[in-house]
């Protein structure tokens, strides 16, 4: 599983573009290079979520943007490899387990 789990992985990241500018609120043009600017990093996008729901709100998009993006591109790739990882460990786990049991 974990093997499996890791070469998937890294296929995924090799194929994967890394997608920057995809999701963007704009552009800050500085020195003829364009940087997008995402919605996270708009203050007026900030400023407009703070006034309808306060902290909270902002603490809970800025969350869930980063939970999204942990499925797209490269980063998939990251959280693939430590779910195949923390699940590998986890069935080391349980068999341990049951071979304590079956020697008692």
């Amino acid at each position: 599983m974990l093997v499996v789990g890791l070469i998937a992985a890294a296929v995924i990241y090799f194929l994967a573009a890394n997608q920057t500018g995809a999701d963007a609120a704009g552009y800050n043009i500085v020195g003829g290079t364009a940087d997008p600017i995402t919605l996270d990093e708009s203050s007026r996008a900030l400023q407009q979520v703070e006034r309808l729901g306060g902290k909270p709100a902002v603490l809970a998009l800025k969350f869930h943007r980063w939970f999204l993006s942990l499925w797209h591109g490269r980063r998939l790739a990251c959280t693939l490899a430590v779910l195949s990882a923390a699940v590998a460990l986890l069935c080391f786990h349980i068999v341990g387990l049951m071979g304590h049991d079956a020697g008692d």
